[in-house]
Formats: structure tokens, C-alpha cells, sequence
């Protein structure tokens, strides 16, 4: 029971731990130094990871997520709207229009977002979908956000991240359902 406690306390702990990041020209990567000084400069990173479980395929899952026109019925806090254009769309969000596109493997499972601006200046927040027994999915998605954390987000994933659930097991053949 002690052990549980312990996880659960330094998982909230480390759960919010501003890094500094340092971001090298031509390389594919981050550099994550948690011991450098944090200063107000706009190189503070905040890492935060969501998941869902799904009760369909992956497969199915990605199919979803990677088809940008359904974004507003389950990203329904962040997109207001899309408009598909050549490598992705543009998408209204409470801020105004910005790029959202899409990278990925199906069969790996990877599907990363790229979202900014511009296509050019567009930043990636990778996720991930991994099969589980009996034909479910786990989706997590890292959000890669600045030194501050926009409100209320926390909620505003749970409340996607259900809503995503829910329209992909309405759409696929529940797994428990297929089992039977």
C-alpha cells in the first residue's frame, strides 16, 4: 500500500516539471537539461501525457484521428472548424486559424500532431497507439507545451480524449462485442 502512495506522490510531483530545452538546428530533437536554471525566457518546456483506453482496434483508432475532418466532433475545445488544404488543414480554434497536420505509421502506431502558425513553424506533439489484449487500444498523447500551461487543460483533454472514445466505439465493432 506504501509503495502505491509513493508512485502516486512523485507521479504528481514530476508531473508539471518545467525543463529548459535546447533545440539543435538540423537534428530531429530535444534536449531536455532539468538541472539548468529556469529563467522567463520562452525555452521552458512543460511535459504533460494523456491516454485513453479504447474499446476497438487500433487500426481503427488511427483510421479516426488520422482523418482531420473529424477533429471537431471529438477536439471540440480546441477545433472549431477545418479546412483541409495540401499536407494537412487549417483549423479554427478560441485563439484563431492555425496548421494542423498529421505524421504517421500505422502499422507502428504512430501518429504525431503538428500544430502552429504555419506548416513551416508548426511544432509536434507526438502520440501514440499501442494494442492492447482483446483487441482494445491505449491512445497517449505528450503534449510539448511552453512554461505555462493553458487553463483548464487537464479537463479539456479528459473531455476530448472521452469524446474521442466514445465516437471510435460507436464506429468500430466494440472488441468485447467481437469476442462474443
Amino acid at each position: 500500500m506504501r509503495l502505491g502512495k509513493l508512485t502516486n506522490k512523485y507521479a504528481r510531483k514530476w508531473h508539471d516539471i518545467p525543463y529548459r530545452a535546447r533545440v539543435i538546428l538540423g537534428h530531429d530533437f530535444i534536449t531536455l537539461n532539468r538541472e539548468a536554471p529556469m529563467s522567463p525566457m520562452s525555452d521552458a518546456v512543460t511535459i504533460r501525457n494523456y491516454h485513453v483506453t479504447i474499446d476497438a482496434p487500433v487500426e481503427a483508432v488511427y483510421d479516426f484521428v488520422a482523418d482531420l475532418r473529424t477533429m471537431p466532433q471529438w477536439a471540440y475545445r480546441f477545433c472549431k472548424g477545418v479546412r483541409i488544404v495540401d499536407n494537412g488543414a487549417i483549423i479554427t480554434t478560441p485563439q484563431g486559424e492555425q496548421y494542423f497536420g498529421i505524421t504517421g505509421d500505422r502499422d507502428l502506431g504512430v501518429l504525431d500532431w503538428w500544430a502552429g502558425p504555419t506548416m513551416e513553424t508548426a511544432e509536434r506533439w507526438p502520440t501514440r497507439l499501442i494494442p492492447l489484449p482483446n483487441g482494445r487500444s491505449l491512445y497517449n498523447v505528450t503534449a510539448i507545451l511552453g512554461a505555462t500551461v493553458p487553463p483548464n487543460l487537464d479537463e479539456h483533454f479528459a473531455d476530448e480524449l472521452g469524446a474521442l472514445k466514445r465516437l471510435v466505439e460507436t464506429a468500430a465493432v466494440p472488441a468485447s462485442a467481437a469476442a462474443n
